[in-house]
């Protein structure tokens, strides 16, 4: 379940350990009591090192194969659509005001309240600091569909 998650929403080990840690849905999900602690980064790193690439890639396809089952993958038509959504963060100004002669071009990144917010561009020179917002759906099929 740990692999599940962490391929889902493409998170480093140390990000699916605190994840797991600190996150209800998470634990719910993995059948974690709130007091008890999930396999540390190093843990899974381990594991994965014992399993090698081959031994992973059919215990990967082997939870593919159980998520097709109950009917929580399909291999049908996916409708994906990306925007972006701009940051509320003046960036120039908390660089200004909180940077203290730090010469660092990523400091502000580092330090905005938006920690999801990343340069982006669209278009010719159309730059812009924003997150981004996915939305995936699955049509339904119809008898034009033939």
């Amino acid at each position: 379940k740990l692999v599940c998650l962490q391929f889902l929403y493409d998170l480093s080990d140390r990000e699916m350990e605190e994840q797991a840690t600190f996150n209800l849905l998470y634990q719910w999900f993995l059948g974690l009591a709130a007091e008890e602690r999930p396999p540390d980064h190093a843990t899974r790193c381990r594991f994965r090192a014992r399993l090698g690439a081959e031994g992973f890639q059919t215990l990967f396809n082997h939870m593919v194969a159980q998520a097709r089952e109950r009917g929580l993958v399909s291999d049908g038509l996916h409708i994906l659509d990306a925007t972006h959504i701009k940051a509320k963060v003046d960036r120039f100004r908390l660089k200004r005001e909180h940077c203290r002669g730090e010469d660092d071009d990523t400091w502000a990144d580092r330090h905005s309240p938006d920690p999801d917010a990343r340069f982006g561009r669209k278009g010719k020179g159309k730059t812009f600091y924003a997150s981004k917002a996915h939305t995936s759906k699955m049509p339904r099929p119809s008898s034009s569909w033939r």
